[in-house]
């Protein structure tokens, strides 16, 4: 056999400093992605939380255990959008769509708590079964429904309304005064309740002060 035949049917070798930059490019790009699963879960503790530290705090120790598994879900879109990049007319944005679709998706979840967060009056009627006058002022209302399935969801109210608005509820939720209690505010009257309209209502408490009225419900999941 030609010496010259073999050397030309033998392909050329990649130079090595160009294999580990492009390791080391897909490499960044996965940890970029997994980076942002767990800043996604962090955000979305923040919002439902309604809390920048206990938010943050649980958002950062659940994302050590949740974003794995999202860079496994977002992973088939950061080669859908190589695909995408590999394109003539996309190649100089190769990067950002390879790490720009899983981002996206990513984004999804908090997005949608904004959203549900910003109709507070829906949110109360979805969690509750029971309508919440639009003359309420909705001051704060917190998310708290964990991780996994097991977990019982608990929702917290706190708003401002008229005193006829305030019976309707107790007479709605079938509410029953339970006792008094004082936070170093003036008192406050407490009311609870089982079995709401919702189906799935585990127990609701309503205190009421001079200023506000707080309404937690906590929901059973299973």
């Amino acid at each position: 056999m030609d010496p010259d035949e073999t050397d030309h049917d033998t392909p050329p070798k990649e130079d090595p400093a160009i294999v580990r930059t492009r390791r080391w490019n897909r490499f960044k790009k996965i940890l970029i992605i997994f980076v942002a699963g767990w800043v996604s879960v962090i955000l979305e503790k923040m919002v439902k939380l309604d809390s920048v530290i206990s938010g943050g705090a649980e958002g950062f120790i659940g994302g050590i255990f949740i974003a794995p598994f999202l860079l496994i879900i977002t992973l088939p879109l950061a080669v859908l959008g190589s695909c995408i990049g590999s394109w003539k007319v996309w190649k100089r944005r190769r990067s950002w769509f390879t790490v720009g679709l899983p981002v996206l998706l990513l984004s999804i979840d908090t997005a949608d708590v904004l959203y549900w967060k910003s109709r507070p009056w829906e949110g109360f009627e979805q969690v509750t079964g029971v309508p919440l006058s639009r003359d309420a002022k909705v001051e704060r209302w917190v998310i708290d429904d964990g991780y996994g399935p097991l977990y019982d969801s608990a929702y917290t109210f706190e708003f401002t309304c008229s005193p006829e608005e305030t019976e309707r509820l107790i007479r709605e939720l079938k509410l029953t005064k339970s006792s008094s209690v004082s936070s170093g505010r003036p008192a406050a009257e407490s009311w609870t309740g089982k079995g709401l309209p919702a189906g799935r209502i585990q127990y609701v408490q309503m205190e009421m002060d001079a200023t506000r009225t707080k309404l937690r419900v906590l929901c059973y999941n299973i």
